[in-house]
This record gives structure tokens, C-alpha cells and sequence, in this order.
């Protein structure tokens, strides 16, 4: 199964995303992944932008922030070859070895689906875009524009039209993948994870 980790580096608000891309890729250096893409989501990067990752194994992409990061997943799901997608969102890091092997095993038990580390009934079903991990076919398949508004990006991940209730009602399975377990839909209010359950962290995550 070859796997693609996607992510997501907003050159836009500098004070703001390069310490998170420092962050990401020293976290990454200690917990490593494999087959790490970076989209550089606004212009092709200067060197100060590029320099977390100097000396790293990776493959830049560069997309001009269309649709923000969901404009980015969308982009790698259509230009990266893989069996399987890992889209990380700008604020994600690692804080235990494995993460990734843990998705790939999830992926294989319980087959074609969208899986996340954090998942929620409620205001409406959904699971997280800061994690996302599916074949690249289900980001494509998703129907509806993404624009350059805050508002179209929040409804894939979290309206009524988002990427959860598309992926649902074509009878696939959506699953919250913890070091606990995989749980589908209708179990997720019971095993909302803590920062030790998480796979990975983010900025609502980490302690």
C-alpha cells in the first residue's frame, strides 16, 4: 500500500505558520512518517519560508491558497499517486512514535472510508479536517466548489454539505482512529480522545 502524509504550510500570516511549520517538522525529525509532501499554500516559497524543512526528505508542492487548506488536500488528491491520502492541517505535530503506522493498519482493517483522529455528532457530524486520512478518490468525488471564503471551506468540513455527510450517504464508513481503537459514526461521543489518546496533536490537543 503506498501512502502519501500531505502537509499543509500557509505562507500567508508569517508570525503565525512558520513557527507551526518549525514545530511540525522537528516533531516530525523525532516520530518520523515517510513520503512527506509539503504544499506551499500561496506562492512559491522564499528561503526563510522553505528553511523547516531544509536538509528533509520531502516532495514541495506550491498552490496559490484557494479554498485554503482544503484547496490544498484537494489539489494533492488530485496530483499525488497513493492507495491512501494523510492531509495534515498547519498546526498539527507528533508526540509518540507510530502515528502513521496506526493509520495505515485502520485503513487496512476496516477498508475504503474517511478517517480522522478527532470526530463529533455535534453542532453537526463531522470529522476534523486538521486530520484527514482516505484514498484520494473520496476528496475527489466531493461535489461542491471550494472558494476562497471562510464559510464554503467550513462547510466541507463541518455544514451541511460537508465531506463527512457526502462520504455517509454513498454508505462508506466514516471512523475516529485513536490508540485505543477505530470507532464508527455512532460511537464517537463515547470515545472522544484526550491529548494521550490523539495520534497526533494540534493546537486544541496537545498538553
Amino acid at each position: 500500500m503506498k501512502i502519501a502524509v500531505v502537509y499543509c504550510y500557509p505562507l500567508v500570516k508569517r508570525p503565525t505558520y512558520l513557527p507551526l511549520a518549525y514545530r511540525f517538522a522537528r516533531t516530525w525529525q523525532r516520530f518520523p512518517g515517510h513520503s512527506l509532501h509539503v504544499v506551499f499554500n500561496g506562492w512559491k516559497p522564499q528561503p526563510v519560508e522553505s528553511a523547516p524543512f531544509d536538509g528533509m526528505d520531502y516532495e514541495p508542492h506550491v498552490h496559490n491558497n484557494f479554498g485554503w487548506d482544503i484547496g490544498a488536500f484537494q489539489m494533492a488528491a488530485e496530483t499525488i499517486p497513493c492507495d491512501l491520502l494523510v492531509c495534515l492541517g498547519a498546526p498539527v505535530h507528533f508526540h509518540v512514535p507510530g502515528w502513521l503506522d496506526r493509520m495505515g493498519d485502520a485503513y487496512v482493517q476496516h477498508g475504503p472510508g474517511l478517517y480522522g483522529c478527532w470526530a463529533y455528532l455535534s453542532p453537526n457530524w463531522h470529522v476534523r479536517t486538521t486530520v484527514i486520512f482516505c484514498p484520494p478518490e473520496i476528496i475527489q468525488s466531493y461535489p461542491n466548489q471550494i472558494g476562497s471564503s471562510k464559510a464554503s471551506r467550513y462547510d466541507f468540513e463541518h455544514g451541511p454539505n460537508s465531506l463527512t455527510r457526502h462520504v455517509l450517504s454513498a454508505g462508506l464508513p466514516c471512523i475516529m482512529v485513536t490508540w485505543k481503537g477505530c470507532f464508527p459514526f455512532d460511537q464517537w461521543n463515547d470515545h472522544a480522545p484526550g491529548p494521550a489518546d490523539s495520534l497526533v496533536w494540534d493546537q486544541h490537543t496537545h498538553v
